[in-house]
């Protein structure tokens, strides 16, 4: 029960980061944009461009605002590197273990000859399967996220700024294209590949231990 209660506590972490992360590209992809304005779809007419041009290159509200959500990004990322170093080696012990048990049941589930008691171990099979997506995902989603901040960046009205708001949000950029990774005991980085690897790995140790059997 303790082990299962930091398993939901990292991965609802990692998914609460991630919403973190989110707010903050939402709010940089914002800047310059007008509230009511889908910055998407609208198109301005040439008097609002104008108007809004004259707006961007003397409003330094707006620097301030992208220094705020630098700030918050930074504490994110702090979050996020004490996150990696409380949970590095349970993970990568609690997917070891599940890659084991996931191997073991695919394993035992063909020396059973009865019927029910091998529906047991087909039952039991998703939950260690479970266990390694949920962390791969959340770990996933987290690095798709903070990959998002350097475009939500580039959505901006940066080419109506002024130099000193351009200058900052560059260097924003460079940050945000450096990838949020969190890792097994800091060897192994956990996203949607490791579960396919992991799931993969089980299954090749499940036929090897198939092919001893045989010999």
């Amino acid at each position: 029960m303790v082990v299962d209660g930091l398993d939901c506590f990292f991965v609802s972490s990692m998914v609460h980061t991630e919403a973190l992360l989110k707010v903050v590209s939402e709010r940089i992809a914002s800047l310059g944009h007008l509230p009511y304005t889908d910055f998407t779809v609208q198109r301005f007419s040439g008097l609002e461009q104008e108007t809004r041009r004259m707006d961007v290159g003397n409003n330094s509200d707006w620097t301030a605002e992208l220094r705020s959500c630098i700030v918050c990004y930074q504490k994110i990322i702090e979050f996020l590197q004490r996150l990696e170093k409380a949970m590095n080696i349970m993970v990568l012990i609690q997917l070891s273990f599940s890659m084991l048990n996931l191997c073991m049941a695919l394993y035992q589930q063909t020396k059973i000859p009865d019927l029910s008691s091998a529906l047991k171990y087909i039952l039991y099979l998703p939950f260690p399967t479970m266990k390694i997506f949920f962390y791969c995902w959340a770990a996933h989603s987290v690095k798709e996220q903070g990959e998002e901040v350097s475009w939500a960046a580039y959505r901006c009205a940066w080419p109506d700024s002024n130099q000193d708001f351009r200058k900052n949000l560059a260097i924003t950029m460079c940050r945000a294209q450096r990838p949020l990774l969190l890792t097994a005991g800091q060897i192994y980085p956990i996203n949607k590949n490791a579960f396919v690897s992991l799931v993969k790995a089980s299954y090749s140790y499940y036929t090897l231990l198939r092919q001893f059997e045989d010999k």
